[in-house]
């Protein structure tokens, strides 16, 4: 069986809706990512900037652009705009 070339990436996967969220973590985990998932932008936010802190920031995020707590594009500059 060839490698997928995103096997030992870390990633986030941030949606509101697990049912969303569920079926992405584990298609990435088959491709043989080590993954984390949140269930809102304040908690991911928290994650990735933990993540970073200890010199292990994750290699691909997949946010949903609309959740109830905030857009996915506000996560997005505030992650940009905190860790840049």
């Amino acid at each position: 069986a060839q490698s997928h070339p995103l096997r030992g990436f870390r990633g986030i996967v941030v949606d509101d809706h697990e049912s969303i969220r569920r079926p992405v973590i584990e298609l990435l985990t088959r491709w043989g990512m080590t993954c984390v998932e949140s269930g809102d932008a304040t908690d991911a936010a928290n994650q990735m900037h933990i993540a970073h802190a200890a010199g292990e920031p994750f290699d691909v995020a997949i946010i949903d652009l609309m959740m109830r707590d905030r857009s996915g594009e506000d996560l997005i500059t505030r992650i940009n705009s905190d860790l840049v």
